[in-house]
């Protein structure tokens, strides 16, 4: 059985570790960045077309491209399902990051209802979540996020990946940890943590800036508010992410929305309880004394 996985997500490794499970059970599969009419008319047939992310297929700045995008990705989609292609989909993202692409992507999230075979959902309420925006109830699939064990080298202990980052040994260290995006709140995060007076606590906020996202200066200027804020707007490697993890005390997700957290299942990973709000997966992953 061929199996194509549509993902433009690079940095984090969801779909090589499936692909590498489905590999596993002997199927024959591939990876993607881009899916659409010149894909769905190209080279041999899928069995299975697995789309994750579908919303980075149409995600650009012009609208002009985001149409063409668009309107070639739909097409592909019903190319690829007439000749026998069956669709399956993994629910990332019930609502867009970016604010401009929300009524196309509910639109694309109600076209997607009703043309896949099969959804996946991580948990009970994205399943809710998704009935509400469309009304489908069949055929929905809930398994959970798995974890990233193996995919990330040995952490350090704690004292030795302090030192390495140059963090106070005896503090008890808050981290967010990812890419910079005004939708995971770290704005939010940083103007509560500047309300808690508290010198042994130290806030570690470090990830890849967002294009040329004006939310970077906000964040670099109420950073430069507070010593206890370490504030690292780059891009954090694989190889460094044991040591960030292995460095902290709990792991903070103070997102706007979400509908999975793949960044809660990255603190578990490494042994790490989560610090998050109130919404979409997080009371679920946060029960059992993993968060608060």
């Amino acid at each position: 059985m061929r199996v194509l996985l549509v993902s433009k997500v690079e940095l984090n490794p969801y779909v090589e570790l499936l692909r590498r499970g489905l590999a596993a059970q002997g199927a024959s599969t591939e990876t993607r960045r881009l899916f659409g009419l010149v894909e769905a008319c190209q080279g041999p047939r899928p069995a299975i077309l697995h789309l994750h992310w579908p919303e980075l297929q149409y995600a650009y700045p012009s609208s002009r491209t985001r149409t063409k995008r668009l309107a070639s990705f739909l097409a592909g989609l019903l190319v690829a399902r007439r000749a026998g292609t069956r669709l399956v989909w993994t629910l990332h993202n019930a609502e867009p990051h970016e604010g401009h692409l929300a009524r196309t992507h509910d639109t694309v999230v109600r076209l997607l209802a009703r043309l896949a075979d099969a959804i996946h959902v991580h948990d009970e309420t994205a399943r809710l979540t998704l009935t509400a925006l469309t009304g489908r109830h069949d055929r929905l699939y809930q398994a959970p996020h798995f974890s990233y064990h193996g995919w990330y080298p040995e952490p350090p202990s704690r004292n030795v990946a302090r030192r390495a980052l140059g963090l106070p040994e005896t503090a008890y260290i808050v981290l967010s940890l990812g890419h910079l995006r005004h939708y995971k709140g770290n704005d939010l995060l940083l103007r509560g943590f500047a309300a808690v007076a508290d010198p042994d606590m130290c806030l570690v906020v470090a990830g890849k800036p967002h294009l040329d996202d004006p939310h970077t200066a906000e964040l670099t200027a109420l950073a430069a508010r507070d010593p206890r804020v370490r504030f690292l707007p780059r891009y954090i490697p694989d190889d460094e992410v044991p040591t960030f993890m292995a460095a902290a005390d709990v792991v903070a997700l103070p997102y706007r929305r979400s509908t999975t957290s793949g960044a809660a299942l990255l603190a578990f990973t490494f042994g790490r309880p989560i610090l998050a709000p109130a919404l979409g997966p997080f009371p679920l992953l946060a029960a059992g004394g993993r968060g608060l």
